[in-house]
């Protein structure tokens, strides 16, 4: 797994929706919308955690069975709200 520390923008704000979260690109003006495991995952972008931190917070979060592929998911994940402009791998 990558040794990447993914960092939210500055331009992003959220607002809880109900069991989601809505991200809001300030500049984009783009809205998205994460649904739980993956605001777990947003809420780890901070500059501080590698992807392998995020997996370890998630089993601790969820009940995630030994053979799933986590960092899979979690790799898919970053890289999508990269794409979308939300944050900023590296």
């Amino acid at each position: 797994m990558s040794e990447t520390k993914p960092k939210r923008l500055a331009t992003i704000a959220e607002q809880p929706l109900g069991q989601e979260v809505l991200l809001y690109n300030m500049t984009g003006e783009v809205v998205h919308i994460l649904n739980g495991p993956a605001y777990h995952i947003w809420q780890h972008c901070d500059g501080r955690h590698t992807p392998a931190d995020i997996a370890a917070a998630l089993h601790q979060i969820f009940d995630i069975p030994p053979d799933y592929d986590l960092d899979r998911d979690i790799q898919e994940t970053l890289q999508t709200l990269a794409r979308q402009e939300l944050l900023q791998l590296g």
